[in-house]
């Protein structure tokens, strides 16, 4: 799981403006992106390049990762040079959202993950 998270935050730094976070508990990670339309671009792209996440339910600006025990380096590398490609496309989706309604409700800290 260490490998997997120190990834996901070196890919974190590099593209600041498209993820808002990062979390991980294990071999359970999350990342948490400024607008549900980031969100689902990184899904759509990750999806097409072989790496298959899950969307958070309760939260629509997080997605989840979940490598299986037996994931190789070899494949811990393919994943993160796919989610690279996907965070970078992902830039043309930030101004897509619509301001948030005064009635939205922010997820909890820690919610989708």
């Amino acid at each position: 799981g260490r490998a997997m998270g120190d990834g996901l935050e070196r890919l974190a730094t590099a593209h600041p403006d498209v993820v808002a976070g990062v979390r991980s508990a294990g071999l359970l990670h999350a990342v948490e992106f400024p607008a549900p339309a980031v969100a689902g671009s990184v899904l759509v792209d990750l999806a097409q390049g072989g790496v298959i996440v899950s969307p958070c339910l309760s939260a629509p600006t997080v997605i989840r990762l979940l490598p299986p025990m037996v994931t190789t380096d070899a494949q811990l590398d393919r994943a993160l040079e796919v989610l690279d490609e996907a965070l970078c496309s992902a830039v043309d989706y930030l101004d897509d959202e619509p301001a948030p309604s005064a009635h939205a409700v922010a997820a909890p800290h820690g919610a989708g993950i």
